[in-house]
């Protein structure tokens, strides 16, 4: 059955139409279905194919050679328009495998999460994982070789002035790696940013004569933890093989203070199928928030739903070696001042507060801190 624009038939309504001219739209109820007719001959149908938003199996989860636990995240995907509910999966059998017949069953930390116990990566080793679900159906990933990593080169910045309305500008990263000569290097980049605070609760309450700003110490050394979400920080030595690859950019940091920015570095390893992965996720990244969202292309990963074939699996597991390093990021090189602001004045309060141990806060010193 052919699909008849609305916008179409205005278009022929109003003369723009070869197949019909103005004078037939005010001609007798016939006419106008002379047209309808003539409409349908030169409109193709148009299939779109799309398909329901059936909720998918999202997988996101690495093993390297660093001690764990390792963490294996498990949820369904939400449709695309969908930006609030997640969906753990909770109750699953999750296993990791190497080419060895070394197996590992991890351990349900609720919310999706699963942990590994004793298990560590080893370079030249290929692993496995595979899950079970309550409803039965059984998933299993592509065999991951876990590849060495070469060490930090030289971390930089360089300044920019931005003047926006809450900093001043920023401070834009760079990084380079020398590139062994073997093919077929590719590489991640994350990092955290970890601050020192000394409250661990503000409040702001109204008052007759204002609001009332009162705080509370925390009850133990605390940090800030701000990941660098959503940052997908890729390269390959597909044109630079065997030399240094130069001005990775790694992000970069607010101008709001002219004091040092702590950040934890993490440089890994990636098999060209995961790179390939990755790079998918940061061309669609900014449209879709995130891996667990349904994004408008879905990015398959590299698992596969061995019960029913049929079903489409998201996400990646992935095995890499992994290097650290901590760096106090100077900000005192601009050449102008950051802005000020001035906030109410707080009163302490006697009770302290414990560090809640949270996604966004830890009271276990950073490392190289």
């Amino acid at each position: 059955m052919y699909e008849i624009s609305f916008n179409y038939i205005q278009k022929m309504l109003t003369g723009t139409c070869r197949v019909a001219t103005r004078r037939m739209a005010f001609r007798t109820l016939s006419a106008l279905a002379t047209i309808i007719f003539l409409l349908t001959q030169c409109v193709s149908n148009f299939d779109p194919k799309i398909t329901q938003n059936t909720p998918k199996l999202v997988v996101d989860g690495l093993i390297t050679n660093q001690s764990g636990a390792y963490r294996i995240k498990l949820q369904y995907s939400s449709p695309y328009t969908n930006q609030t509910s997640v969906r753990a999966i909770g109750g699953a059998t999750v296993e990791i495998n190497d080419d060895r017949g070394t197996r590992e069953t991890l351990t349900d930390r609720g919310s999706g999460i699963y942990e590994t116990v004793s298990v560590k990566g080893t370079i030249g080793r290929k692993y496995t994982l595979k899950i079970k679900t309550p409803d039965g159906k059984t998933y299993e990933s592509k065999p991951e070789l876990l590849k060495a990593v070469t060490g930090f080169g030289k971390i930089y910045t360089e300044y920019k002035d931005t003047q926006t309305s809450k900093v001043r500008g920023q401070f834009n990263l760079f990084t380079e790696v020398s590139d062994p000569d073997t093919p077929n290097d590719y590489y991640r980049w994350k990092w955290t940013h970890y601050q020192a605070i000394s409250y661990c609760l503000q409040t702001v309450t109204g008052g007759p004569g204002g609001p009332v700003y009162t705080q509370n110490k925390c009850c133990e050394p605390c940090w800030r933890v701000e990941p660098c979400n959503g940052c997908v920080i890729l390269a390959s030595d597909r044109l630079t093989n065997g030399k240094t690859i130069t001005r990775i950019p790694l992000g970069s940091i607010p101008y709001e203070d002219i004091t040092s920015y702590f950040v934890l570095f993490e440089q890994y390893s990636l098999t060209p199928e995961a790179y390939q992965f990755w790079k998918s996720v940061d061309s669609q990244i900014n449209n879709s928030g995130g891996i667990f969202d349904l994004p408008p292309a879905t990015v398959t990963g590299n698992l596969v739903c061995t019960s029913h074939p049929e079903d489409q699996v998201l996400g990646y597991f992935g095995a890499s070696s992994v290097v650290y390093k901590p760096m106090y990021v100077p900000r005192n090189t601009a050449n102008v001042k950051p802005y000020e602001f001035t906030q109410g004045v707080f009163t302490d309060l006697n009770q302290c507060v414990k560090c809640q141990e949270s996604p966004f806060r830890t009271a276990k010193k950073p490392s190289g801190w």
